[in-house]
């Protein structure tokens, strides 16, 4: 949102499909101030527009909770006995800095993310150190995600994978995850658990 704010105030567009195919990615997969001028046919400020975007950005996020469900979910696999973990392409300090604002980080018991893997998300890497980093096979995994980038990546490791759609994400296509839900609210883990073990 920040972004499309930004290029709108340059008198362009910032397709979703152009940056859909950014989500999940690692920082620098993509380029959005050269696809402006490429828009525009003129230069930018750069460093102004970094300027603006972060503070647009930093507005944005402090308005933004957890997605519903997400907590109860949390707190549900620790009493399961269950373990957590994290697997981004995105920084840790990127990771953790809004998990930390969440109060969510105690819930994770392992971080995975973009400077742990020589590969990113669609790749199967940031997946298969996670579950590594838990002791468990793929196939005693599920992951939760939100993006087909997402997606790609945890099927590719072998990973039960159930896609939970953002307000972006769910404009693209999910269907190759093993269940959509339109949010964590709609099925509690204990039933969602329940349904993996009978599909496999």
């Amino acid at each position: 949102r920040a972004w499309q704010q930004m290029y709108r105030e340059h008198g362009s567009e910032l397709p979703i499909k152009v940056w859909a195919d950014c989500i999940g990615r690692p920082h620098g997969y993509f380029d959005p101030y050269a696809y402006l001028e490429g828009l525009s046919g003129r230069r930018v400020d750069r460093e102004a527009m970094r300027i603006r975007r972060r503070a647009i950005s930093r507005g944005l996020l402090a308005k933004e909770g957890s997605m519903p469900g997400v907590e109860t979910y949390l707190r549900q696999a620790r009493e399961m006995g269950l373990k957590a973990a994290v697997a981004s392409s995105s920084t840790t300090e990127w990771v953790r800095g809004h998990l930390d604002r969440l109060g969510l980080t105690q819930w994770f018991h392992s971080f995975t993310c973009a400077e742990h893997t020589t590969t990113h998300k669609p790749e199967a890497e940031p997946y298969l150190c996670a579950v590594r980093s838990l002791g468990v096979a793929a196939s005693e995994a599920m992951a939760l995600e939100d993006s087909p980038n997402g997606v790609k990546s945890a099927k590719a490791a072998g990973l039960y994978c159930v896609a939970v759609p953002n307000f972006v994400t769910g404009m693209l296509d999910l269907s190759e995850a093993d269940l959509v839900l339109p949010s964590l609210e709609a099925m509690p883990l204990g039933d969602l658990l329940r349904q993996i073990e009978a599909s496999r």
